[in-house]
């Protein structure tokens, strides 16, 4: 789905049909176009020729034409890497380039080479054109990769799910994966009422994610990982309760970390999990925070934790409590620490 906000925009097949009638109405309504075509002076004099289409706000025109040919892989990747260069980064990707044929099923002599083209065309020139597109998952710079995992989120499933699931490269499967969790898995709020959950693409998931040794990943792969095993319990619900299991055993050891950001995910997810050590660490954090903020952080992520509690450690948790009455923040602080109050308390058993 296209959003309000500009993005930019690789549409093949631009230069008539419904890949022009597309790529006239974003140009319309403000996006930032490159365009795939066979012949790039096809459009010249047009609304989407760069020498008439209005700049952007930072005066960069706001069409760019690139030669293209569905037939040629050589063409995607030079496509793909002029439009990063040039915009900084891709949003989506519309196939539209394709051809037709009236040769039958039982095809005449000497039609071979008109079936061969719809094969290369309609069907090999989206999926290298995809492929292309595949490298800036693990770029380093992170609005590269959000970028290129938007653009593949916009593809045929089948064209690169099972890509997703077999990728050896640690970043470009984060970003995959994240792809192909969004694709395949629906928030809970935006459930339609029939919706069922795909158990199946769910436990590939998971199959996927805990073969990674955490301890070898780089922290900024640590965040994803832990990010992206967010959104898969999100969007699937919990699995069984062996690889919860799984999941504890792989995140236990490095909790907690040297640094907030990543604390602040492993308490999250490790609370959300029941992980009988959470509690005691998680209230260690709270003890050693050097101020408000990532204590209240800690806090949060607590609340719902029922399990690993002591006697000891409820008493931290109402001393802090107590100690953050006197906190200071905007308007809706005090009630921000009070339903956090309120949601620890109702964990609280006689015992």
């Amino acid at each position: 789905m296209i959003t309000d906000q500009p993005r930019t925009i690789l549409i093949s097949g631009a230069s008539r049909g419904i890949g022009r009638a597309i790529a006239e109405r974003l140009l319309a309504d403000g996006h930032r176009l490159s365009l795939g075509l066979r012949d790039p002076a096809a459009l010249s004099g047009s609304s989407l020729d760069p020498a008439i289409a209005r700049a952007d706000r930072t005066g960069q025109p706001r069409v760019q034409l690139h030669t293209y040919n569905a037939e040629d892989p050589a063409t995607a990747e030079a496509w793909i890497a002029s439009s990063v260069s040039h915009f900084g980064a891709i949003d989506t990707v519309v196939h539209c380039a394709g051809v037709f044929s009236r040769a039958p099923l039982l095809f005449a002599p000497g039609q071979e080479q008109e079936i061969q083209q719809l094969w290369d065309v309609n069907v090999m020139g989206p999926w290298w054109l995809t492929r292309a597109a595949w490298p800036h998952l693990s770029s380093t710079d992170r609005y590269i990769r959000a970028a290129a995992r938007t653009a593949l989120e916009h593809q045929p499933l089948a064209e690169w799910q099972d890509k997703a699931l077999a990728e050896t490269n640690v970043t470009a499967q984060f970003e995959a994966l994240l792809a192909l969790t969004r694709a395949t898995g629906v928030c809970p709020t935006h459930r339609a009422a029939d919706h069922v959950v795909n158990n199946a693409m769910r436990d590939k998931l998971w199959v996927a994610l805990l073969k990674h040794d955490f301890t070898k990943l780089t922290p900024e792969q640590k965040l994803a990982y832990v990010r992206l095993t967010e959104i898969v319990l999100h969007r699937f619900g919990n699995p069984d309760d062996a690889t919860v299991a799984a999941i504890i055993a792989k995140l236990d050891p490095a909790y907690p970390a040297d640094n907030f950001e990543l604390n602040w995910l492993l308490t999250e997810t490790l609370a959300y999990l029941q992980a009988p050590n959470a509690a005691a660490k998680g209230m260690a954090l709270i003890a050693a925070a050097e101020s408000q903020e990532p204590q209240v952080e800690y806090a949060r992520s607590l609340r719902f934790l029922k399990t690993g509690w002591t006697p000891e450690l409820r008493q931290q948790q109402l001393e802090f409590f107590l100690k953050a009455a006197n906190y200071k923040g905007g308007a809706s602080f005090a009630i921000f620490i009070d339903f956090i109050r309120k949601d620890s308390l109702a964990t609280f058993t006689p015992e």
